[in-house]
């Protein structure tokens, strides 16, 4: 079965924080306050959406996506994308790309001149992307905090 992407729901909060939990597995646990305060944050920014994979009624993946707005490229605004993850039981089954093709798909839809998206530097995490459509065009670089 082919799983099914879609804006996550309110009530599926717990099923992204189980797959959220297997891509940092050491984040300390929020408490359910500040979980529920986050997730409606979430949820009500312009542009936002969570994105899920369902299949047989599971959450199996899940995308953050974001639309910014911008001032060059003529004002169109571009898509950052954060957070991908699939279920490990589920992983090489075209999940991931389902994801990634309803998040371009989004960025699309308004107006974006690009998607982006960091990815940890391992061989099979560019492959899959690059697989996706995605190409490695910059040097990314961070700071914790």
């Amino acid at each position: 079965m082919t799983a099914v992407v879609r804006a996550a729901r309110p009530e599926e909060l717990r099923d992204v924080l189980e797959l959220l939990a297997e891509l940092n597995p050491d984040d300390p646990r929020l408490s359910a306050a500040e979980t529920a305060r986050t997730w409606r944050r979430m949820r009500e920014q312009p542009g936002r959406c969570v994105l899920v994979a369902v299949e047989d009624g599971r959450v199996i993946g899940t995308a953050d996506c974001i639309v910014l707005e911008n001032l060059t490229r003529s004002a169109r605004p571009y898509m950052l994308v954060e957070n991908v993850v699939v279920h490990a039981d589920h992983r090489r089954r075209g999940t991931g790309a389902g994801l990634l093709r309803a998040a371009v798909e989004r960025a699309r839809s308004a107006a974006c001149y690009k998607v982006q998206l960091l990815a940890d530097d391992t061989p099979a995490n560019h492959r899959f992307y690059e697989s996706c459509g995605l190409q490695p065009t910059a040097q990314g670089f961070k700071q914790r905090l």
